[in-house]
């Protein structure tokens, strides 16, 4: 059986992509979405040609019950700006996350 992938979830990892390019060619950061599930956060998407290091050495954001990002770098970016970040990524899984 083939799962599909939701129109609004198509949407959330096309956003998701956008702000984490430009977090990362700004500041160097990666990131990754994660789906949580209980205790497992699963990656979804993020950059692909990462060193594979282990995600116990990235910092992990909740954003809501179903969703997270992992970051590599995130002490890179400006406290002021986390938090601007973290507000858009919220509204990005609020929004489209419903899929």
């Amino acid at each position: 059986m083939v799962k599909e992938t939701s129109t609004s979830k198509l949407l959330l990892l096309k956003k998701e992509n956008e702000l984490s390019s430009f977090i990362r060619s700004k500041y160097g950061v990666n990131l990754f979405l994660a789906e949580i599930t209980g205790r497992r956060w699963s990656y979804i998407t993020g950059r692909d040609n990462v060193n594979a290091i282990s995600f116990l050495f990235y910092e992990r954001i909740r954003l809501d019950r179903h969703f997270g990002i992992v970051a590599e770098g995130w002490q890179r970016i400006p406290d002021e700006k986390k938090d601007e970040f973290i507000s858009v990524f919220k509204k990005m899984v609020e929004e489209y996350g419903k899929g």
